[in-house]
């Protein structure tokens, strides 16, 4: 009875240590099986394969880094984001790797998670170029533009010939309502690159923005003879031309603009301002009317409705409109 028991314990060890075997071959062939995916392109295949292989064995950090830049190249960012904080954990000191996970996490919209690994990154290295252009770019469109502004500036120390640099610091000194200090940036920006249409089109805004009429309408022509279709640059256009007294050319770029884009509500109030100088005013309130259910909370509408009835001395229309106005006004 002795010696059977001691057999069957023996079979048994036998048994466990075949089983042990296979559970670490299986292993390597699940991981080999989906690398095999992987250099054929098999996306799908590889990425339960290798996952699978990573559940067993998840202190493997060479096919975890793998998988993580698989999950980039096929903009799973949000997958690539929860390997590389894994991997970043274990080696806190890999630059390369936090750089990675920022990148992912700014990709998948993880922009808390970005900020804090590029603020780390920084107190580091705060003379890093990508590291201040991310930074830079992450705050400006999470609406800090006066945050980001500093970080631009060092981006375009570095770089002095990056044209892309001059336009987001534009880009930002807009959103912090710094609009004439946009007039060099761009100025470079375009001698950097003479066709950059985006960086003619914000010239114009900007050189309207600050009263020079004449250089934004020839960077806003500049920009409509190439595309004609610009609605936002033909709207500078015919700002500038208001603002020059050319009022004629003004309301037939606006005019222009309604009947591309009936519902503009910009341009159908130039061209209400416009009908006022020209003294048809009692024209204006048909025109805008409708307007009125969409932006009821527009102060310059409601406005040029009460100006507009008192034109054609519509007393009930202007009270109402004035009414408005006065309860906007207190908000």
């Amino acid at each position: 009875m002795r010696r059977i028991l001691s057999i069957v314990m023996c079979l048994v060890v036998v048994v466990a240590a075949i089983a042990a075997y296979a559970l670490r071959g299986g292993g390597e062939q699940t991981r080999e099986a989906g690398l095999l995916a992987l250099r054929h392109g098999d996306y799908a295949a590889a990425f339960e394969q290798l996952e699978s292989h990573l559940a067993e064995k998840p202190d493997d950090a060479a096919t975890r880094q793998i998988l993580a830049d698989a999950y980039v190249q096929q903009q799973l960012f949000g997958k690539a984001v929860d390997h590389y904080a894994v991997l970043s954990e274990s080696s806190a000191g890999d630059l390369s790797l936090r750089r990675k996970l920022a990148a992912a996490a700014l990709s998948a919209g993880r922009d808390g998670l970005a900020e804090d690994i590029l603020k780390d990154l920084w107190e580091s290295q705060p003379q890093d170029f990508g590291v201040n252009l991310a930074l830079g770019e992450l705050y400006f469109k999470t609406g800090r533009a006066a945050d980001a502004i500093p970080f631009i500036e060092t981006c375009i120390a570095q770089r002095p010939q990056r044209a892309q640099s001059y336009l987001l610091l534009a880009d930002a000194l807009d959103a912090a309502n710094r609009d004439q200090e946009m007039i060099a940036p761009l100025k470079t920006c375009i001698r950097l690159e003479p066709d950059n249409a985006v960086a003619h089109a914000n010239l114009a805004h900007a050189y309207q923005a600050a009263g020079h009429s004449t250089d934004a309408i020839v960077e806003a022509e500049w920009c409509l003879h190439r595309n004609p279709d610009l609605t936002s640059v033909r709207l500078i256009l015919a700002k500038a031309q208001r603002d020059s007294g050319e009022f004629d050319a003004a309301l037939q770029n606006a005019e222009h603009i309604l009947a591309a884009e009936p519902s503009n509500l910009d341009a159908a109030l130039l061209a209400a301002e416009l009908l006022f100088f020209q003294g048809k005013g009692e024209s204006v309130f048909d025109r805008l009317i409708g307007f009125y259910d969409a932006h009821k909370n527009s102060r310059p509408l409601i406005n040029q409705l009460m100006r507009a009835a008192a034109a054609r001395q519509d007393r009930e229309a202007m009270e109402k409109f004035r009414t408005e106005l006065e309860r906007l006004l207190a908000q």
